[in-house]
């Protein structure tokens, strides 16, 4: 059971992982009580996993990390100073790019995104609808609407933002063809 007040709702990384190749290593700097990394391991994707921490502000860390993943991924909702440290450095150390989960004003242009905006295109952006329940003690939906961010390097840019609406995002998928 969880000791957090927010919970990664089931089917998030589903969501992601239909849509995007994920291929190689997956860096989670600061997965709370492992969330991300169990949904991600239900995908049989290859992620390292760390709770959030005082890691997150240490340089040599993150270049100790360098050239050894291919995307850095966080849930960056309601992370405050973490958050500018999980873009700066990942997109300097991750060899695709950095993924985000948070709310869609996150796209406001705020000074403290400046250099991320400024040096890192945004391929796809994927917009939950519904809205995801991220509380653990409401039964209602976030009041704010979520996406997945994914930030590519610049030697992956491509001409323009591939959006994608995840409507009714949390059905329940069809089964794999089963091949003979």
């Amino acid at each position: 059971m969880s000791t957090n007040f927010y919970q990664i709702p089931q089917g998030i990384v589903h969501q992601l992982s239909s849509r995007l190749s994920l291929t190689g290593r997956l860096l989670l700097p600061c997965d709370l009580e492992g969330q991300l990394a169990a949904q991600f391991n239900q995908q049989q994707l290859d992620c390292d996993s760390y709770e959030k921490g005082v890691h997150i502000f240490d340089p040599l860390w993150w270049t100790a990390k360098q050239g050894v993943y291919d995307w850095v991924i966080a849930n960056t909702t309601g992370l405050k100073e973490e958050t500018h440290y999980v873009l700066d450095y990942g997109i300097k150390i991750a060899n695709e790019g950095v993924i985000v989960l948070d709310r869609l004003s996150f796209l406001e242009p705020v000074a403290k995104r400046r250099k991320l905006f400024q040096n890192s295109k945004l391929s796809d952006l994927m917009i939950f609808s519904p809205r995801p329940q991220f509380s653990t003690v409401s039964k209602s939906r976030d009041s704010v609407t979520s996406a997945w961010f994914v930030f590519r390097q610049p030697k992956n840019w491509m001409d323009g933002t591939n959006i994608e609406f995840l409507v009714d995002w949390q059905s329940v998928p069809p089964l794999p063809i089963k091949t003979v």
